[in-house]
């Protein structure tokens, strides 16, 4: 469940011809929940002044 790889490993059944409706699903909801994670964290160090000016 690593967003990277699953992305580079969906590319390579999707080049092969392989179509998993399952695998992206996974792929895209792994992705969507640390994307949704990272703006979560950014947005709380961005509301602190200290993170953002010295």
């Amino acid at each position: 469940m690593i967003p990277i790889f699953n992305i580079f490993a969906l590319f390579k059944e999707l080049i092969y011809g392989v179509i998993d409706y399952q695998n992206i699903f996974l792929t895209a909801s792994s992705l969507i929940v640390s994307i949704a994670i990272f703006f979560a964290v950014s947005r709380i160090l961005f509301l602190k002044d200290k993170w953002v000016l010295n």
